[in-house]
């Protein structure tokens, strides 16, 4: 079986004809940048990944992409990446609106929206970024510290009529992550979405 590529995740660049915020060069901003070359997913070896999205600090715009997501809209925009999709050297990710699965701490399903992430076309992609910070900006309860050291190691969402979902995250020692799948028709149908960052369709997100 074909293995399942990752993100390099070395940095993600992205190309601009405003000066960068972050300042690097002018024309280019910084949309990730780790202290290390080799992809965050620790596959340690292995070939094959199970989906998941990393809890992340640097990224300046979620990243979703691979078999595990259901695009509700693409905007006309998009921006180049260079150097952070592995197997890639450049390559231009259009702007979505997409939804997700996980399981909450009862082991209920959860519908995920991702507003205005990069969508990374490939059904080979195991990996998407959420920033942890834009989260909370949305509404989100962000408890990304490990049980070990006294953490709850977990996220929070709250829909638009007070339901509150607490999410688990895994932690293996050096990221922080969330399982995730495609949802089906019927969950589509029947459940709210719960939108850690805001979609570009909605006025008001439905995170509170």
């Amino acid at each position: 079986m074909e293995p399942i590529e990752s993100f390099g995740y070395a940095s993600y660049v992205r190309s601009q004809t405003r000066p960068s915020k972050i300042g690097n060069a002018e024309g280019t901003s910084r949309v990730r940048a780790l202290k290390r070359a080799t992809s965050i997913g620790m596959s340690k070896g292995s070939t094959r990944h199970a989906l998941y999205a990393v809890m992340d600090t640097g990224v300046e715009r979620e990243v979703v992409g691979g078999a595990g997501w259901k695009v509700l809209h693409f905007s006309d925009k998009s921006e180049p990446l260079h150097g952070g999709l592995n197997g890639m050297g450049s390559v231009n990710l259009p702007f979505v609106d997409a939804v997700t699965a996980v399981e909450d701490s009862d082991g209920r399903v959860v519908l995920i929206g991702v507003g205005e992430a990069g969508y990374d076309r490939r059904t080979t992609q195991f990996e998407s970024l959420w920033n942890i910070y834009h989260m909370r900006s949305n509404g989100v309860i962000v408890d990304d510290i490990a049980k070990d050291v006294g953490g709850k190691q977990s996220f929070t969402v709250t829909d638009n009529v007070g339901k509150r979902s607490v999410i688990p995250l895994k932690f293996n020692g050096d990221i922080m992550t969330v399982a995730y799948r495609m949802p089906t028709d019927e969950e589509l149908l029947a459940l709210k979405i719960n939108w850690i960052t805001p979609s570009m369709e909605e006025v008001t997100p439905h995170v509170m």
